[in-house]
């Protein structure tokens, strides 16, 4: 019964964008109909689904490779994130050292260098999760070391005078007051990551739906280049709604953190 009343609440939540999202469909059904217009041009959503449905088999190694693209590389760019947010908030040296670095890495196109990890990696799986985690992580790193630099003054002070080590200061305070910051960056990492993991399968994979989206251009199968696409949006909207769930579960809130403190 909770669950349902969650879904429900979700519906009315968000019932403008569910109303409107399902005019687009509607219109668009009719719009190709009333102008025939043919299916290598626009196909209507209800022959993208139906064509899903008869293509899923063939679909099904391609979305288990994308899926482990996507977590692999995710998992990989949240470890690194993590760890570099650590090292700039509390070394001065590696805050110089990185921080640079983080940032004129971060206006360079993905795109662009991807080839080169193809040249130097081949075109298996190492180089596919380089492109993910490179994509990934600099979103995750900026809002994690912004969050573990979110602590207020009253509180470093307040653990200061009862003597509390950098250890406890971290667990009680830094790291709950970094949370939400941090899952800031987990979502928008949660979206890149799929977008990393087509761009690699896009320049250069037998496997994946971006190689099945990439085929079926060139054989102007437009048609199962948008089951492609779609199968695509379902990942990256069920892989966000994943981390913000993991958020409401496990987030602690800033109240929390006073009690902790006042606890202590």
């Amino acid at each position: 019964m909770g669950l349902l009343q969650k879904i429900v609440g979700g519906i009315k939540e968000y019932y403008v964008a569910i109303i409107s999202f399902l005019l687009i469909i509607i219109l668009w059904e009719l719009a190709v109909h009333q102008f025939e217009i043919p299916d290598y041009l626009l196909p209507a959503p209800w022959v993208i689904l139906k064509g899903l449905k008869a293509d899923i088999i063939l679909f099904a190694p391609h979305i288990q490779m994308t899926l482990i693209e996507i977590v692999v590389g995710y998992l990989l760019a949240v470890i690194l994130s993590i760890l570099l947010a650590l090292g700039v908030t509390y070394s001065k040296f590696l805050e110089k050292l990185i921080y640079p670095y983080l940032l004129t890495f971060q206006t360079v196109p993905k795109i662009a260098i991807a080839p080169i990890f193809i040249i130097w990696f081949g075109i298996g799986l190492m180089p596919r999760l380089i492109i993910v985690l490179l994509i990934t992580f600099f979103s995750i790193t900026i809002n994690t070391i912004a969050g573990f630099r979110a602590m207020s003054r009253e509180y470093s002070e307040l653990m200061k005078s009862v003597a509390a080590s950098e250890i406890q200061t971290f667990v009680k305070i830094r790291f709950p007051y970094a949370l939400p910051y941090i899952f800031s960056g987990l979502k928008i990492g949660a979206t890149n990551a799929v977008i990393g993991a087509i761009i690699a399968e896009w320049i250069a994979s037998g496997a994946g739906i971006g190689y099945i989206l990439n085929i079926a251009n060139s054989e102007l199968r437009t048609d199962r280049a948008f089951e492609a696409i779609l199968l695509l949006v379902i990942i990256g909207i069920l892989f966000f709604l994943l981390i913000a769930l993991l958020e409401k579960k496990i987030s602690w809130q800033q109240s929390e953190v006073s009690e902790a403190v006042t606890k202590m």
